[in-house]
């Protein structure tokens, strides 16, 4: 699959995880593309007019990176995920292990626990951390001096919720859904 023909999405949660895929990208980890905040756990009508945003003229690659600590509107996401992959080309499931912070803790070796996560940007709690998460102007350096391993990010489908994997096992043989992102890394 040559990179070059296509148009890449990216749909995230929320603003952290915007920030951190714009770093991936800016430091040559991620393919160039688009990024937008997107839940697919809420309101159809925004997946729609999201889908009316991918070109009809060119092949669009979207990575759908979703949390996963509550399921409450497991319709919504299982009816907009259908959304979006009937109207991409490929379409990649990202599931986090409950969300960005988890996926964070998984991902750099040397953090412990959350405490360490929110000391590492000087925060007391959640909400501090996000805000400070966003400001930071050297994410990737700050992570990688805590082991941070991008490819090893959303990748343990098998971390994530029974229901969200019954959901994710029905594209098993979708050749259009990938539930890996091993080929998304370029290092």
């Amino acid at each position: 699959m040559s990179r070059k023909n296509y148009v890449y999405w990216y749909l995230v949660e929320g603003e952290t995880e915007k920030h951190l895929v714009d770093s991936l990208i800016k430091n040559d980890n991620l393919q160039s593309g688009r990024i937008n905040i997107l839940s697919c756990w809420f309101n159809k009508n925004k997946i729609s007019t999201q889908t009316r945003l991918f070109s009809r003229s060119q092949d669009n690659i979207v990575y759908l990176i979703f949390d996963t600590d509550d399921l409450t509107n497991l319709d919504y996401f299982e009816s907009n995920c259908n959304l979006i992959i009937r109207e991409a080309s490929k379409v990649y499931l990202l599931g986090q292990a409950n969300n960005l912070e988890d996926e964070l803790l998984k991902s750099c070796s040397l953090l412990k626990n959350k405490n360490d996560l929110y000391k590492l940007f000087s925060s007391q709690g959640s909400k501090e951390f996000k805000s400070n998460f966003i400001k930071d102007q050297n994410l990737l350096k700050k992570l990688e001096r805590k082991g941070f391993d991008n490819k090893s990010i959303w990748i343990s489908n098998n971390l994530l919720p029974e229901k969200i994997l019954s959901f994710l096992k029905k594209f098993k043989d979708n050749s259009k859904v990938s539930l890996s992102p091993k080929d998304i890394w370029f290092k």
